[in-house]
């Protein structure tokens, strides 16, 4: 179960973005991250098979190339910093931070790009009130409840009962 869930309540946690700009550009890094740990795990699969095979074939320490493959997986890993956990010196966030600054200062600078993003976030601000709206109208007393919809059985005489298996045409 995870215990930092935030049930809706604005994020405490200073690395969650707290606009939808930021969150938008965190979840396109997420994403690139993403792909760059697919990809190394693609590229891990068979060379770990040839790693093993040819440890298993040859020389006196079987499993140092597979070690070898181990090393290079565990610097990718720490390179990628997919969950932002490593701190190690060098990370793909090195390589992503200055394209960040850049996206974000042009978004500050671009005049059509704000407006741009003022009316999105209008937009989304009033989607969201109006599906807050709706639940708000719905309330607990008329939303279904788990096994109140009618269901096949003698309630609804069209559906076969619960206990009929349903047989497939010969």
């Amino acid at each position: 179960m995870d215990n930092h869930a935030d049930h809706g309540a604005p994020s405490q946690d200073p690395e969650l973005p707290d606009s939808r700009g930021q969150l938008l550009w965190a979840v396109l890094v997420f994403q690139f991250k993403l792909a760059m740990d697919g990809l190394r795990d693609v590229i891990l699969v068979p060379i770990s098979l040839l790693a093993g095979l040819v440890g298993m074939l040859w020389g006196n320490d079987p499993s140092r190339f597979f070690r070898g493959v181990i090393r290079f997986g565990r610097r990718t890993e720490a390179w990628i910093n997919l969950f932002g956990h490593h701190q190690s010196s060098a990370t793909a966030d090195d390589m992503i931070k200055p394209i960040q600054t850049r996206v974000f200062t042009h978004a500050e600078q671009n005049p059509t790009l704000k407006r741009a993003g003022k009316s999105i976030n209008r937009s989304l601000d009033q989607f969201s009130h109006s599906l807050q709206t709706k639940a708000q109208d719905l309330g607990p007393k008329n939303r279904p409840s788990p096994g109140s919809a009618p269901g096949p059985g003698k309630d609804n005489p069209g559906q076969p009962s619960p206990d009929k298996t349903i047989q497939p045409p010969e």
